[in-house]
């Protein structure tokens, strides 16, 4: 699911980059309004699922599945991971990029470096997970997609920017698929749908305060610091995770 997701976001920002270059800044949204009117037509003609069974929720069983401590840890860290994304992959990398002189496709290729990163390590993970455990996993995650946003200010050229972004998709490739993992191996099999959405609601809130914090930051600050910001952000959840894996106080349900 997270590959096929990933792939379209490739093809979108690669071919939405070369449509703004060869026929100007409107057309990748006429493009994107004629698929997503395909995707509706599509959508219409598998028949509604008749074998789902409703599942009523009460206020207290969705205090009990948020309590859960893995379910904690994957909103917690999803909230800085997508904090730092949706402010530098799908923010101001790209304004880094157009003053490093990027052309209109380039500018669309510079945001794919990240994304092909990331469809390509939603297939790794699991044999990752396999052979380093879920712990070292994560820490795995945590420190790369630092290393591919703190040093981002230094970068002179677009050949390092290709290479930061690419590191970034790595870290969020690796980091996705383990933390929708922890949020319904941390409940019972009736919980998972509720569970998935605690996990959702909560990355999506990084979603939306990143680029809100970021760009006020940014205007402030200037946009060195949106990279710091972010950076600093996952690289003290890598310190904590550390912290924690050494006290032996991270959920006793990772291997």
């Amino acid at each position: 699911m997270s590959l096929m997701s990933a792939l379209g976001q490739v093809a979108g920002t690669s071919c939405g980059g070369l449509l703004a270059e060869i026929f100007g800044w409107t057309i990748p949204f006429w493009v994107s309004m004629g698929l997503s009117v395909l995707a509706a037509l599509v959508l219409s003609f598998p028949p509604d699922d008749t074998t789902a069974k409703p599942v009523s929720v009460s206020k207290e069983s969705l205090r009990r599945i948020a309590g859960a401590p893995l379910l904690l840890l994957a909103c917690g860290v999803g909230v800085i991971v997508y904090f730092a994304t949706f402010s530098t992959v799908y923010g101001f990398t790209t304004v880094l990029a157009e003053r490093l002189g990027a052309r209109r496709a380039q500018l669309g290729f510079v945001t794919m470096a990240a994304l092909l990163a990331y469809s390509l390590f939603t297939i790794v993970t699991p044999p990752l997970i396999r052979r380093l455990g879920e712990k070292r996993t994560l820490l795995f995650g945590l420190l790369v997609i630092t290393l591919g946003i703190l040093p981002t200010p230094l970068v002179g050229s677009l050949g390092g920017l290709f290479v930061l972004q690419t590191l970034n998709g790595i870290g969020r490739g690796t980091l996705y698929p383990l933390l929708m993992s922890f949020s319904i191996k941390a409940v019972d099999a009736s919980d998972r749908a509720s569970a998935m959405g605690i996990f959702q609601a909560s990355y999506a809130f990084g979603m939306f305060i990143g680029p809100w914090i970021s760009g006020a930051l940014g205007d402030r600050l200037g946009l060195t610091s949106v990279f710091v910001l972010c950076g600093t952000l996952c690289l003290g959840c890598f310190v904590m995770c550390i912290f924690f894996t050494a006290r032996g106080s991270l959920p006793t349900a990772l291997q």
